[in-house]
């Protein structure tokens, strides 16, 4: 079982260095239409907790005495994932109001279907 912990553990550090590796390579303007309504202070600042964040979940494989930094880590990428699940990432979203349900859409892969939702813009 620690060992699926901390596979599990790892993979969120990547995810979330991944994603806080595109906020510093994309900005809002360059990415989804959503995204504008995002200000470049906090696409910065967010990128940067990311990267502070995979920090500390990785941090307890360094010394033990860190292990403490892990839980506030992986709440702070749930409440920031749930945010943004919730809330929408548009005007209408993040910055305002609240999201208006799911629209479904279809990717198509060569190797594989792939479905994904997104709000509406």
């Amino acid at each position: 079982m620690n060992i699926l912990l901390w596979a599990l553990q790892i993979l969120l550090a990547l995810h979330t260095l991944m994603g806080a590796v595109w906020k510093f390579s994309h900005s809002p303007e360059q990415s989804m239409a959503s995204l504008k309504a995002i200000p470049p202070g906090l696409w910065s600042a967010m990128a940067i907790l990311e990267l502070l964040c995979c920090l500390a979940l990785l941090a307890p494989a360094l010394r033990r005495s860190l292990a403490r930094l892990g839980a506030p880590a992986a709440a702070f990428i749930l409440a920031e994932m749930l945010l943004f699940r919730q809330r929408g990432v548009g005007p209408a979203g993040l910055l305002g109001g609240g999201g208006r349900g799911l629209r479904r859409h279809r990717l198509r892969a060569p190797a594989a279907d792939v479905g994904f939702d997104r709000r509406p813009g």
